[in-house]
């Protein structure tokens, strides 16, 4: 049994995570998910949380070496790399597979120091080695830090959102959000949809309450 148990963790916490950052865990309290992802075998301790967005893209512009429909295979290779260069620089890495020519990464990372310049030594690597090996482009999201595990949706989706407004086919990218400037898009209309997520989550469960309160939060956004 322990050893079924630590052949399907890997899966447990993966789906785990998915929910997590797509927003449909908004329901748990900071305490519940602390609990649950040390029920995982996390060290969320004392640990600042980060996530990031990546999308390869030059897809299309390559002739021969892929053929439509190889995709998911690419985003494979890709998250494979990912995997291995994270848990080299962090003892904590997690990636996300979303087999559409994107993944995510996720970092929890012991005390309070600054990030920075390890995320950013990580964004480099991973770009030259999918530059060479896969011959693509890519485009690194880098979410704000946080101290609590409830931010991650919010955090995780903005990264996405921003992504949308600075997409290069042809060219690299590492977009930091902390150094990330709002002005430089004056008509950025961002819609909510990790509220609409948690609309949608309160009604299937029976909450009215939450329920009324997410749609006026979700119209004031909107």
């Amino acid at each position: 049994l322990q050893a079924k148990l630590e052949r399907q963790l890997p899966h447990v916490k993966e789906s785990f995570l998915l929910q997590l950052v797509q927003g449909y865990l908004f329901a748990y309290s900071e305490d519940d998910l602390r609990e649950r992802m040390k029920h995982y075998n996390w060290d969320v301790d004392d640990c600042t949380f980060v996530v990031a967005y990546i999308r390869l893209t030059g897809f299309t512009l390559l002739e021969g070496r892929f053929s439509q429909g190889d995709e998911g295979l690419v985003t494979f290779a890709a998250v494979n790399m990912i995997e291995e260069m994270s848990a080299r620089r962090f003892a904590q890495s997690d990636v996300l597979n979303f087999h559409d020519l994107s993944a995510g990464l996720f970092l929890a990372v012991p005390g309070t120091e600054d990030l920075g310049r390890e995320l950013r030594a990580l964004a480099e690597e991973l770009t030259q080695a999918i530059n060479q090996l896969l011959k693509l482009r890519v485009t690194i999201v880098i979410g704000r830090p946080t101290r609590q595990i409830a931010h991650i949706p919010h955090l995780f989706e903005e990264a996405k959102q921003v992504i949308g407004y600075r997409m290069f086919e042809r060219n690299n990218q590492i977009i930091e959000m902390e150094r990330y400037d709002r002005t430089e898009s004056p008509t950025d209309i961002r819609y909510p949809f990790a509220l609409e997520r948690e609309i949608v989550e309160a009604l299937r469960t029976g909450r009215e309450q939450e329920t009324i309160d997410g749609l006026e939060a979700f119209l004031e956004a909107l």
